[in-house]
């Protein structure tokens, strides 16, 4: 078994490289500059992501609100 681990810069991406080593099941990073664009687009995928799980969550066990009367 041989372990391969990768590294490039963002410069120096592509996306079929990324799909390359996915396949593969090579480990790798891309290095890039934490410019304030990066910093937003990451935020909104980590929210997506959040958001995602909570509904999945609740499709599988919904929220159940206790403020409602009822009768007994």
């Amino acid at each position: 078994m041989t372990t391969v681990y990768g590294r490039t810069d963002s410069g120096f991406y592509c996306w079929e490289a990324v799909q390359a080593y996915e396949k593969r099941n090579w480990r790798f990073i891309v290095v890039a500059r934490k410019t304030a664009q990066l910093v937003d687009e990451l935020k909104a995928v980590h929210a997506a992501r959040i958001s995602g799980r909570q509904a999945a969550a609740n499709a599988i066990a919904p929220q159940v609100s206790y403020d409602q009367h009822h009768e007994h």
